[in-house]
């Protein structure tokens, strides 16, 4: 629940926003973590891929590390992001000889 005001959107919807980011930060995320069986993944593909993400990641984590990190759907689009900046970082940057 965002300011106590609206839902968080569950991650169905997001993995459906990603899709149509397809080439975007969580979609190259999803794929650099070698999520999709395809080089083109269909959009099902892609939504199944993120939800299954998400599920692994909050069945891991307890209700208190949630909370604590506000562990949903959005952060999880923000993380996989963020993680191929990561990835391309290390591939590319400085000291990417040693990775």
């Amino acid at each position: 629940m965002y300011a106590n005001e609206v839902a968080s959107p569950d991650a169905q919807t997001i993995g459906d926003i990603v899709t149509k980011l397809q080439g975007k930060g969580a979609w190259h995320g999803l794929h650099q973590a070698g999520q999709f069986m395809s080089a083109v993944p269909k959009n099902e593909e892609v939504v199944a891929a993120f939800c299954h993400v998400y599920t692994f990641i909050e069945e891991r984590l307890t209700q208190e590390e949630r909370d604590l990190i506000q562990f949903d759907p959005v952060m999880l689009e923000h993380a996989l992001c963020k993680y191929q900046q990561l990835m391309r970082e290390l591939k590319d940057g400085p000291g990417s000889e040693e990775f």
